[in-house]
């Protein structure tokens, strides 16, 4: 069953139980409530997240000719702090813990969920994601609606913002059928080495996905078309083009700017890559989890060894014959995030069109691992294609295997 399918189907199936739990919770809130309001005069009781042209100095200058297939190919908060408690307190404050959901004893797991001012799900290590928990009585409220955000929806290309005194620019794209005073997600997809954000954009067509799903994306622009990897050292050729600016600001400058403009919720931040936007998307959720809710690298590299602690939610994309990051870096970036987040070395396997996706078991809250492998797939984003005039060279996977877009999103959203 592919994991779209599998997932919704496993939902489903799960709502029954949590609303039996919530329930159940309600009667005992109601029950205790009643026993303190007679017997100490409370009244009504509720119990209440190109290649670089130039590596860096000391570097060989590398061209796109020069290095042709490489530059293409090594081309390409923090999970919210109240979520951090998936399993434990949730935005509220006085959220009950998710393991009393685990009570119904689920084979499968829940990946867990929570709703505001509500309870949070159990935590398991199944393949599908989890159900949200139900609005509690007595937690927060919800996020206020926005006001006095000048942002307009459409495209938007060449937004500049500042960071550290460097000029940085990236497209945007903003649904026109989003509510402006609803909070929403936001989606970063860094492009690969010789490529630009409308590349990225053309590529993925994740704007087509935000029209649907109502999330804002943008498509920033790398200085000299590359990203921060985290230096030599990885697997692949995406280690010898190393980012010279500082990318991690550059995210961090343009969250601020959408958080001025747009409706946006900082706490469902999301950071996808190709290529050389892969190698970022590792190094991102390596080296500033607190910026990134997820991270789902396409045939990229990484992570550095030395990551912050805490576990961060990653899915990883490679095609079997990618010859210019080798198929050997999606298995090596999987590993080491299994080893980062705590998980077991066991997986659940699923099917998906032109290949399979391996889900990590025994991981923790806001730590879930899937490795997704296309067979006979060359460099490139997986369900989709881009060629010349826009795309320099055939960056696209072809539809001959799932939509990679589509497969990283709906794993996004598994973590809120």
């Amino acid at each position: 069953m592919p994991l779209k399918r599998g997932a919704n189907f496993l939902r489903s199936r799960r709502k029954f139980r949590g609303k039996k739990a919530s329930f159940g919770r309600l009667f005992r809130s109601f029950a205790i409530g009643l026993l303190f309001s007679r017997r100490y005069s409370l009244g009504m009781f509720s119990p209440g997240f190109v290649l670089s042209k130039t590596t860096r100095p000391g570097l060989v200058a590398v061209g796109v000719l020069g290095l042709g297939l490489a530059a293409s190919a090594c081309s390409g908060d923090a999970q919210n702090e109240a979520f951090t408690a998936r399993g434990g307190t949730d935005a509220g404050g006085s959220g009950n813990s998710g393991a009393a959901a685990g009570a119904f004893d689920d084979p499968l797991g829940d990946a867990g969920g929570s709703s505001v001012g509500g309870t949070t799900g159990s935590s398991g290590s199944s393949v599908s994601p989890g159900t949200s928990g139900s609005a509690g009585s007595g937690g927060a409220e919800p996020e206020p609606p926005c006001v006095d955000k000048s942002g307009l929806p459409g495209l938007h290309e060449g937004v500049e913002v500042d960071v550290d005194g460097t000029k940085r620019t990236f497209d945007l794209y903003v649904p026109s059928g989003i509510d402006p005073e609803e909070h929403v997600p936001i989606v970063f997809a860094h492009h690969g080495a010789s490529m630009t954000g409308k590349m990225m954009r053309v590529l993925t067509e994740f704007n087509e996905l935000a029209d649907t799903e109502g999330f804002i994306v943008a498509f920033p622009n790398g200085v000299a078309t590359t990203w921060q990897s985290g230096g030599l050292g990885l697997c692949g050729l995406g280690t010898l083009a190393p980012g010279i600016a500082d990318d991690l600001g550059f995210v961090e400058a343009m969250i601020d700017h959408l958080d001025d403009t747009y409706c946006v919720d900082r706490k469902r931040t999301l950071v996808t890559g190709f290529s050389m936007g892969g190698y970022f998307s590792n190094y991102i959720g390596c080296s500033r989890p607190d910026l990134v809710t997820a991270i789902g690298p396409h045939s990229g590299g990484g992570p550095p060894d030395d990551c912050e602690p805490g576990p961060k939610p990653v899915m990883i994309m490679h095609g079997t014959l990618d010859l210019i990051i080798r198929p050997g870096c999606g298995p090596e970036a999987r590993d080491k995030w299994v080893e980062h987040n705590g998980c077991s070395t066991d997986v659940e396997t699923e099917t998906v069109k032109g290949g399979h996706c391996e889900r990590s078991l025994g991981c923790p809250p806001g730590g879930q691992v899937v490795y997704c492998e296309f067979k006979g797939m060359i460099h490139g984003w997986a369900g989709h294609n881009c060629g010349f005039p826009t795309c320099i060279l055939p960056y696209g996977g072809g539809d001959n295997y799932e939509d990679a877009t589509r497969l990283v999103y709906d794993f996004f959203k598994e973590q809120w």
